[in-house]
């Protein structure tokens, strides 16, 4: 199961640190820009319901899942599972914790580590997206604003990245890997700027269970 969630992993704490990158989008329309700078520069915490899909290159669905998730600036997140079963993801700025109840396992890596393998690494600061990925206007449709993210690097997970914005809320992400398959990520019931309490991001493996990777 954790073989397989691997690359969903790669993909929640991109957009998690994605979180904490400071925008600059030069090209972009202005219109899109300042939405990117509203949600970057002034959400410092953000809360969701999240319904995802998976899509094979033809568009066929072959994965569904939903949960919950929450953002704290700088560098805290944290993604529950409920359906089809459950699993935690946990960043809390030091290690990533993915927890399977179901196989009574605890997963835990070193958070640059866990990082590495993706673009988090190049926006876990304050470093310009500019650096690392070329920003395109995509228009509207169906009252979404989107953005389009290509990064520079050839060897990422994802060829591109679009970002959906419906009144200047954060409300769907879509990533299509380099074998044209499409990982969408509907949000809903969004809250910005709770006051969300550390205890959230913190993880303590339950006793019984097996722990796996760095202590």
């Amino acid at each position: 199961m954790l073989k397989k969630f691997g690359l969903i992993l790669s993909t929640f704490v991109f957009f998690t640190l994605y979180a904490s990158a400071y925008v600059y989008a030069v090209g972009a329309a202005q219109s899109s820009v300042s939405l990117l700078e509203r949600f970057f520069n002034t959400v410092r915490t953000y809360q969701a319901d999240f319904n995802q899909v998976v899509l094979d290159s033809e568009g066929n669905m072959i994965q569904e899942s939903s949960g919950r998730f929450w953002i704290k600036r700088p560098g805290k997140f944290r993604w529950d599972y409920k359906v089809p079963f459950t699993q935690k993801i946990i960043g809390d700025g030091k290690k990533v914790w993915i927890y399977d109840p179901e196989l009574r396992q605890v997963t835990v890596k070193d958070y640059q580590g866990s990082v590495s393998q993706t673009p988090a690494l190049l926006l876990a600061g304050d470093q310009k997206l500019t650096n690392n990925f070329n920003i395109e206007n995509l228009g509207t449709k169906n009252k979404i604003t989107w953005l389009g993210l290509k990064s520079k690097k050839q060897q990422e997970n994802f060829s591109v990245i679009k970002i959906g914005f419906k009144n200047k809320k954060l409300l769907v992400l879509e990533l299509v890997d380099s074998f044209g398959q499409t990982t969408r990520i509907n949000l809903n019931k969004v809250k910005e700027n709770l006051n969300l309490k550390n205890s959230i991001f913190k993880f303590k493996p339950p006793k019984g269970v097996d722990v796996v990777g760095q202590q």
